[in-house]
């Protein structure tokens, strides 16, 4: 079997996207997980800013116990920790509408919007 190509693409350049640092409501649409370098689950947020549709993920360790980051976040949006018990970060999260804080940081590669995670909260 001979394996597809694609064509070639013409890709529209646009302007570098800036996120105001503040409080910002939206959607998790989709839950990543990544083992490099270290296991994390990521929460991808979407939400409106400036007429536009943006992206934003925000990482936990992937590690679930009354007192880690990804269990405090499953049990603001109504999961039951209990020992022993499995519980899926999909289905718990998925589709909800969430509240959240993000912050402008300064790395070595440039300067990114990032969701601090500890402010992601549901929104009835």
């Amino acid at each position: 079997m001979i394996p597809q190509t694609r064509s070639k693409m013409e890709i529209e350049v646009t302007k570098k996207t800036e996120i105001k640092d503040g409080v910002h409501q939206g959607t998790i649409i989709d839950v990543e997980y990544r083992d490099t370098p270290y296991s994390y689950t990521d929460l991808v947020i979407e939400f409106p800013e400036d007429m536009q549709v943006l992206k934003l993920k925000a990482g936990y360790p992937t590690i679930i116990q009354e007192s880690s980051k990804l269990g405090k976040l499953l049990a603001r949006f109504g999961a039951k920790l209990e020992v022993g018990v499995k519980v899926d970060p999909d289905k718990t999260l998925i589709s909800k509408k969430c509240q959240f804080q993000t912050i402008t940081e300064e790395t070595k590669n440039g300067t990114f919007a990032r969701i601090l995670s500890e402010s992601v909260k549901p929104v009835e």
